[in-house]
């Protein structure tokens, strides 16, 4: 890989979940609005870049970000009428793991799992310290490469949401057109505890959703999910590390 796809890739992965040193054994601080998108929805300044949507391609170069991708429509479809009450499913703490089992130590986010009436549960985030709700859901590009899918670097990034999308499929951000959301995203056993996160596209397919725990040589950590392990880890050889995690409640 070169030394410019290196650097591409660095400043792509960036704008993904923020956690802390690297360290197996130290505390994984969670920056759950890595789009800055509750940020926006409350009129502040994007915690992620501290740069709009708005800004231009050369002073997103200069301050170290990805260029914006074209911005497109999302093809949004309404797979089944939600319920008009949420039912409680199960409360707790997300919780992260390793494929060996292993739990990482992050900061406590409490949620509700609430069942909608649609195959995939939505999780409200009950500590988000706002006044209005906010669910646990992910965001990802809305761009030309298209949506999540094998042989592909595509990702969602977990993402603190203002909004709650009642489809399976994805929707647009009423705060930056450039990003795609869904928060009707988790299915919980409820004998392991375990979570899995699912990641519907504008045409109905799924693609196999692996959570990922991504350390870079240089700045923090960050958690998402992505189409295609295999091809993300290839894509980021020499810029870090991709390693496979499980969510799950405490």
């Amino acid at each position: 890989m070169s030394l410019l796809s290196r650097l591409l890739c660095f400043t792509l992965l960036l704008v993904l979940v923020a956690t802390g040193p690297v360290s197996r054994l130290a505390t994984h601080r969670l920056n759950l609005d890595p789009f800055g998108l509750l940020a926006k929805s409350r009129g502040q300044t994007s915690p992620a870049s501290g740069i709009g949507s708005r800004d231009t391609n050369a002073k997103r170069f200069a301050a170290g970000l990805p260029p914006l991708p074209p911005a497109r429509k999302s093809r949004t479809r309404r797979i089944l009428a939600p319920r008009s009450s949420p039912i409680p499913v199960a409360s707790g703490q997300l919780g992260l793991r390793y494929d060996n089992g292993q739990a990482l130590a992050t900061d406590v986010v409490t949620m509700t799992l609430l069942d909608i009436g649609l195959p995939y549960y939505v999780a409200q985030w009950t500590n988000s310290g706002s006044s209005s709700p906010a669910y646990i859901g992910f965001a990802a590009y809305n761009d030309d490469r298209g949506y999540a899918t094998t042989g592909t670097y595509n990702f969602a990034s977990l993402n603190g949401l203002p909004w709650l999308n009642d489809n399976l499929t994805p929707a647009q951000s009423p705060s930056d057109p450039t990003i795609l959301y869904e928060t009707a995203v988790w299915t919980y056993d409820p004998t392991t505890r375990s979570l899995t996160a699912h990641w519907v596209n504008g045409d109905g397919t799924e693609p196999p959703e692996q959570p990922y725990l991504y350390t870079p040589t240089q700045g923090d950590q960050q958690v998402g999910i992505t189409g295609d392990f295999p091809y993300l880890q290839n894509f980021v050889e020499g810029a870090g590390t991709l390693e496979k995690i499980n969510f799950f409640l405490k």
